[in-house]
């Protein structure tokens, strides 16, 4: 038996519409992201509705936010919710 090609979870950040894919893209670090956005800690926070502390804290992989913050940040960033987080 040959082992199954995983499936990934891709969902829409503007639809929050959720579709199975066997394709995962490259991976981006929020802080590569918010960068390329042109974006502080403190900026995306705020656009996000979290503190600084908190962003700084998901950017350095302390913490790792809930699905709706989640969201939101990726939302912010314009990348694909499942390249910000290694799940």
């Amino acid at each position: 038996m040959q082992p199954r090609k995983p499936i990934w979870i891709r969902v829409d950040p503007d639809t929050l519409e959720a579709r199975a894919t066997h394709e995962r893209e490259q991976a981006i670090s929020i802080c590569e992201a918010r960068e390329r956005c042109g974006l502080t800690q403190a900026q995306a926070a705020a656009e996000v509705g979290i503190t600084p502390v908190s962003w700084n804290r998901y950017e350095n992989e302390v913490k790792i936010p809930k699905v709706d913050v989640a969201l939101r940040m990726a939302k912010l960033l314009h990348v694909d919710v499942k390249n910000l987080f290694q799940i």
